[in-house]
């Protein structure tokens, strides 16, 4: 899947820019957490420590539901991908605060294409 992305993605201009909507939490009513601050508050809560995917859950699709443990271990696995990219490239930073615009930008576009989904959030 990452070969496919990473072909897709090279066919692409380089100086194109994939297109940004404007994305809203009145777009998505079924959404919980839009916002950091709205995940973090309910991760002190009982209600949260209950759920035993807790963590993770903040990822979720425009039906409001998290995501599968399976879907989880994917996301993973295309990032691992990317990050190998970065390395193939000699792009990879010390930390992920210390990366350029160029490796957050192949990160994103590859993750972004498979899974939409992780962009409903605010600043996605």
């Amino acid at each position: 899947m990452f070969d496919q992305l990473s072909a897709t993605l090279h066919k692409q201009d380089a100086t194109s820019t994939p297109s940004i909507s404007t994305k809203t939490a009145a777009m998505y009513p079924k959404l919980h957490f839009w916002t950091q601050g709205k995940y973090n508050k309910w991760t002190n809560t009982p209600a949260a420590h209950a759920d035993p995917r807790y963590k993770f859950a903040f990822i979720e699709v425009k039906e409001g539901n998290v995501v599968s443990d399976h879907t989880l271990k994917v996301i993973r696995k295309t990032i691992c991908g990317c990050w190998a990219e970065l390395v193939s490239k000699s792009m990879t930073p010390k930390s992920w605060g210390k990366a350029n615009a160029s490796a957050k930008d192949l990160i994103y576009s590859l993750t972004y294409k498979a899974y939409p989904f992780l962009q409903l959030a605010k600043n996605n």
